[in-house]
């Protein structure tokens, strides 16, 4: 995005409403998120071992098993939420 702008990306994160966390990150490979866009740009960039590394450190099989769950139960609420019959209001 900072290339189509023309602007550094420390300008272009000047402009845009993100945390300090987010802009240390993308901008010093520092702070909570840096391990995670680490594991984005190795992923990204096919660096199996590093992207295997990061994968069993962080659990991730467990946390993705734990994401699916999550959506699952949300996707069953709103399939039975359009499935139940409306209440009419009028008599």
């Amino acid at each position: 995005m900072d290339v189509l702008l023309g602007l550094s990306l420390t300008a272009l994160l000047e402009e845009l409403p993100v945390s300090e966390d987010v802009r240390d990150a993308l901008v010093r490979g520092t702070g909570p998120y840096a391990a995670v866009l680490e594991l984005v740009d190795a992923y990204e960039h096919a660096a199996w071992t590093t992207v295997e590394t990061f994968a069993v450190e962080a659990d991730l099989s467990r946390l993705y098993a734990e994401a699916v769950g999550w959506a699952t139960e949300r996707l069953a609420s709103v399939a039975t939420a359009q499935a139940a019959p409306a209440v009419s209001t009028t008599s």
